[in-house]
């Protein structure tokens, strides 16, 4: 069993995670100082290469040895120019190594053997000057010096390579400068030893100041992708390295799991010890993490006691055997109480939602939300669970069937809810203000709700109330309340609120009911019937909403799974029963299609409504007789944006955009909320028509879903028009 002493071994602090056989998260400082010294010698090879030849070549033009003195200056002109050329074929193959990073301590070995080579090639050159004139002497000896110190200068950054560059012709020349019969080169002599000793020292004070400046980025990048208090890495560290597993996965052909780990009992621990004794706890929790993973795991800190763990190389036949694997490996470290206090200890259990690549999602963020909502899902149940872990959001025929002695919808169910609805009414109130809390902090609801005024947001919260109201109340059916959870979770789904977050609200709504019944002192006897019927009416609820929110996202697949133009089958014919399939789409009230006319302007040509065609229509008549100008007979500013800019645009609530006051007045009448424009292009990028959608709910088709499924449209009816010209 641990101890706090061995515990304490742990200290924070930022382990190399590489030393450790882990899913690396980022080098050691040591390899990051390797790399950006290999990095700024590389930067040289370029600019090297023109300041190394060009001089030796007009010294050898200019020099005029006796004899054979010429051949041998020229031959070794030759050889400065190939070994220039085998530095520039090093620099291109470091460029081309995907890995630079990792190998750096390697590619900085071969640099600086490059540049010694270099250095011994100019120490050849004053070897190679007999017999020559006293001025040839001082023009090989100021170029070897120019030579040498720009040399110094570019490699300033990495110390071995400046002195490997210089010391060998420095000894060179300097040799021969104070053996020379001459008191001028002798002179000379002592002041380029000077020089060469000078560069050599500047060389070293640059280096240092180098790795000074190197090690703090170092240290810098490493405290921005790891967690302080653990060490591990954290939520951008995480993501950036399931981005890199998802592509290997794709090129393999292999699968990526990502759970979603909460902490049971940690707050617990936290209000009774101390958050001194929660930091001690995650630390020695961490600790054991790290030693029960592989080479092919990664687990991160996303933020208080919540993890995610990276699991590659997920054979798809034996998935859930893999998975159960390693899942186990971290069951069984759990397993020994932790110490929180020199003689405290607490025993903690763990949930988690796991979600696979492909299945559940193509993206980091969507893997993400898919495993969060698997885990709450299971939270939800985990008075009746029988595992820790669950592999994605689960069905109700697919989850294990629950313990329940109680119809939640029965007599006697009626009756242990009639003693307590008036005390869980009193929690719905707090739980609304709660919810609309956290859809204001998400940046993507925000933006949405930012958009509607006080009697929207009342609606809202009403709507939300009687769907409470109902989820406690005796005589409620399971019929009704599945309907009436179904509709609510239509209206999530298409304003953007995720599973992952239906899943924590329930969650919440538990806790909070739960909090009521400590405060007036329930007993267990009587609070544990009624949790349990609270709950299971919450698992139907949230698995209708669930439902609705898979049924709205095929309704639209099945739009662009429409076939093409039949045989016989008229283009107006096909076009618009593409207009009537989008115009009964859930959220929808009308689509409208709009012409590039020949006086190149945009006419309204033919609209189509599921639930109110004659009001719509008429929205579009009253529109164009007060609009006036040619820009103002649009509907909203989306259509017109999508033709000037040939993109999709749109406008996502309606109620703030102060340039369609008219227009606005109407469509709330039609229960118009947004709208979204599709531009249709011919082969030579012109746009012949708009498509405009004109939704229920603000922000409906800004998630990255819609936008993709509007691109499908577009692919749809331009290849439908392609084929209809192609018929006739």
């Amino acid at each position: 069993m641990s101890t706090p002493e061995t515990q304490n071994e742990q200290a924070p602090g930022y382990p190399d995670f590489s030393s450790q056989g882990r899913l690396s998260a980022g080098l050691n400082p040591a390899g990051e100082v390797s790399a950006d010294q290999a990095r700024a010698v590389l930067k040289t090879i370029p600019v090297g290469f023109a300041g190394g030849v060009v001089p030796a070549g007009v010294m050898v033009w200019l020099i005029h040895p006796a004899g054979a003195g010429t051949m041998s200056l020229w031959l070794w002109f030759a050889w400065m120019v190939m070994a220039h050329g085998l530095r520039v074929a090093l620099w291109i193959a470091a460029r081309r190594d995907l890995a630079f990073t990792e190998h750096a301590a390697h590619w900085l070995i071969r640099l600086r053997l490059g540049v010694l080579v270099l250095g011994l090639s100019w120490a050849a050159l004053p070897v190679l000057l007999s017999p020559v004139t006293p001025f040839d002497e001082l023009l090989v000896a100021t170029v070897i010096a120019a030579v040498c110190g720009a040399g110094v200068a570019q490699q300033s950054s990495d110390a071995p390579s400046a002195l490997l560059f210089m010391g060998p012709p420095a000894v060179s020349l300097s040799v021969r400068l104070l053996g020379s019969s001459d008191a001028t080169l002798q002179t000379v002599g002592i002041l380029s030893l000077l020089y060469f000793v000078f560069l050599g020292l500047a060389a070293r004070r640059i280096h240092a100041s180098f790795r000074e400046l190197s090690l703090l980025h170092a240290q810098a990048k490493r405290q921005s992708l790891h967690d302080a208090l653990t060490g591990l890495p954290n939520r951008t560290a995480f993501h950036q390295r399931l981005q890199e597993a998802i592509a290997r996965a794709r090129r393999r052909g292999t699968e990526v799991a990502v759970g979603y780990i909460d902490l049971d009992g940690f707050k617990e621990v936290n209000d009774t010890h101390g958050h001194e004794a929660g930091d001690r706890l995650l630390r020695e929790v961490t600790r054991r993490w790290r030693h029960a993973l592989r080479e092919t795991e990664l687990i991160a800190r996303l933020g208080g006691d919540e993890f995610a763990i990276l699991i590659e190389e997920v054979d798809p036949r034996e998935a859930v055997d893999q998975l159960s694997t390693v899942f186990g490996r971290l069951e069984t470290v759990m397993t020994e109480p932790v110490f929180v206090s020199a003689h405290q200890t607490a025993v903690i259990g763990m949930t988690m939602g796991v979600s696979r690549y492909p299945q559940d999602g193509s993206e980091p963020d969507l893997l993400l939300r898919a495993a969060d909502a698997a885990m709450y899902q299971l939270k939800l149940r985990k008075a009746t669970r029988t595992s820790w872990w669950q592999l994605g959001v689960q069905s109700s025929a697919a989850e294990p069937a629950q313990t329940q002695t109680t119809d939640p919808y029965g007599d006697s169910a009626k009756g242990i809810l009639a003693d307590a609805v008036e005390l869980l009414g009193r929690a719905n109130p707090h739980f609304i203000e709660a919810f609309y809390a956290e859809l204001e902090a998400d940046p993507r609801s925000r933006a949405l709700l930012a958009g509607l005024d006080a009697p929207q947001w009342a609606h809202l919260k009403q709507h939300q109330s009687a769907y409470l109201a109902m989820l406690i109340d005796p005589q409620a059916s399971r019929e009704a309340l599945v309907q009436r959870a179904w509709q609510i979770g239509e209206v999530h789904s298409l304003s953007g609120v995720s599973p992952a977050l239906l899943a924590r609200a329930s969650v919440r709504y538990r806790t909070l009911i739960d909090q009521h019944l400590d405060l007036v002192g329930w007993p267990l006897i009587r609070r544990h019937p009624l949790l349990s019927l609270v709950e299971a009416r919450l698992d139907d609820a949230l698995q209708a909403q669930f439902a609705a929110s898979d049924a709205v996202a095929q309704s639209y697949l099945d739009v662009l799974a429409m076939p093409l133009l039949a045989r016989d089958e008229r283009w107006n014919d096909a076009l618009q029963e593409r207009l009537d399939a989008m115009a009964g789409l859930p959220g929808v009230a009308g689509v409208a299609w709009y012409a590039v006319r020949a006086d190149a302007t945009l006419g309204l040509e033919r609209t189509a409504s599921a639930h109110q065609p004659d009001a719509f229509a008429r929205f579009f008549d009253a529109l164009g007789a007060a609009g006036g100008e040619t820009e103002r007979r649009q509907p909203d500013g989306a259509s017109v944006s999508a033709w000037r800019t040939r993109r999709l645009a749109r406008v996502d609530v309606w109620s703030v955009d102060e340039a369609d006051s008219y227009a606005r007045t109407l469509a709330l009448g039609l229960d118009i909320r947004c709208s979204a424009a599709i531009p249709l292009m011919n082969s030579a990028g012109e746009v012949w028509a708009v498509l405009a959608l004109y939704g229920n709910y603000p922000g409906q088709f800004a998630p990255a879903s819609m936008q993709q499924w509007m691109l499908g449209v577009q692919h749809q009816i331009s290849s439908l028009r392609i084929r209809a010209c192609a018929d006739h």
